[in-house]
């Protein structure tokens, strides 16, 4: 655990043993490179937090994703919310528009940039899918919530996420892959 201004920095236990394992697989680079990219995302959430006055208690790395927990979470501005939930996003954005400009210039090892700029996409439109606690779903959430009642909204939401829930799982399951699927 790391504490910087006031907020802390943790790492989940078992993002240990994913490393560890990244390292019998021959994925080391690939997975931090992963992790840089969330703890990145992550960093979004924080500073738009930050300015708007809120508390964010802790950061958690966690096995597969991330997450930022503040203390504000009922009576905050719509407009604010918005912005902080749009702020990890973003931070993918500027990194797939960075690492193309890296291929376009030829500047750098390309296949690491490829990696790069597709595991950002990867974690973009995942993290936008319409699943709490997911950054679409928050979005969907804050949505429904400006409609409806935050109990129907929620309501909904959480049908939402099941139902796109399911249909991952279905996808997973028609991937191709040689050997062990990952995807599951």
């Amino acid at each position: 655990m790391i504490k910087w201004r006031g907020t802390e920095y943790r790492i989940h236990p078992l993002f240990t043993l994913v490393l560890l394992l990244s390292l019998l697989t021959g994925r080391f680079i690939e997975t931090l490179t992963l992790f840089a990219i969330v703890a990145i995302h992550e960093m979004g959430h924080v500073f738009a937090a930050k300015g708007f006055g809120w508390r964010v208690r802790y950061v958690q790395l966690l096995p597969f994703g991330g997450a930022a927990y503040v203390d504000e979470r009922s009576g905050t501005p719509p407009h604010e919310e918005l912005v902080v939930v749009l702020a990890g996003p973003l931070q993918n954005l500027w990194m797939i528009v960075f690492s193309a400009l890296m291929l376009w210039s030829g500047t750098g090892d390309a296949v690491w940039w490829s990696y790069f700029m597709e595991a950002n996409g990867w974690i973009l439109l995942f993290n936008l899918l319409p699943i709490l606690p997911l950054d679409g779903g928050r979005l969907l959430l804050l949505w429904l919530g400006c409609r409806f009642s935050y109990h129907g909204a929620l309501l909904f939401c959480a049908r939402i996420g099941l139902v796109a829930s399911a249909a991952v799982i279905f996808c997973a399951f028609l991937s191709p892959n040689d050997g062990l699927n990952l995807n599951l």
